[in-house]
């Protein structure tokens, strides 16, 4: 599936006529993992909700310092991606729980950045130069999502909540240097090396997802 496919569902929920839901349309503000957002529901029957989404993460995001940033005993600060659209279906099994489920599209990859100012161990090897490593997981951009949730964004006030992963495909550890490290002898060949033993200590189902987690207020219309 392409952006396309996401910009076509939230189109689609945008121009609905609200005769089709016959059980109401709300929107909701969030916080979460990725970024401050909003979402809109449009109730498709009393137990199928049409869900579309965007969250946008601002400069200096108070959520990524609780995100766990160590890669190999090096700290590292989390920069998320800037901009994340989702769209999908809530199946509510019982009362308030749901299950949900669609696409999510991020505008970039999920990326950490060390800046060394006196020396780093990058695969085995201490270098003393200046500068920044930057590690990326680079995933597919439009992924499928799965998860839980509780209440129904399309209908009442009150909280809502959302905890999902998506999953992507295809996934990699990339790792570069910046400044007068990225010159130093042997940084290419340590930073594969570092790449290398965090995907040996982490299983590789863990790089292809990707969570959600979010708690929102929501009001119908």
């Amino acid at each position: 599936m392409r952006l396309n496919s996401v910009v076509g569902l939230l189109a689609a929920f945008l121009i609905a006529p609200a005769v089709v839901a016959g059980q109401g349309i709300g929107v909701g503000a969030h916080a979460g993992l990725n970024g401050f957002g909003a979402d809109a529901g449009l109730g498709l029957s009393s137990h199928v909700v049409l869900r579309a989404g965007v969250s946008i993460v601002p400069e200096n995001y108070f959520l990524t310092d609780l995100i766990p940033s160590e890669i190999s005993g090096v700290a590292y600060d989390v920069i998320l991606p800037k901009r994340t659209l989702r769209a999908g279906l809530d199946l509510h099994i019982l009362g308030p729980l749901r299950l949900m489920g669609g696409v999510m599209h991020r505008s970039d990859d999920l990326v950490t950045q060390a800046a060394v100012t006196q020396s780093i161990d990058l695969g085995g090897t201490t270098f003393t130069q200046t500068g920044t490593v930057e590690a990326r997981l680079e995933q597919n951009p439009l992924t499928p999502y799965a998860g839980i949730g509780l209440g129904n964004v399309s209908s009442g006030f009150g909280l809502y909540l959302d905890i999902g992963l998506a999953y992507s495909s295809e996934a990699k550890v990339l790792m570069s240097a910046v400044g007068q490290l990225a010159s130093a002898p042997g940084i290419d060949a340590a930073l594969q090396r570092e790449a290398d033993q965090f995907l040996a200590d982490a299983p590789e189902l863990l790089t292809q997802l990707y969570p959600i987690v979010q708690i929102g207020f929501k009001f119908g219309l």
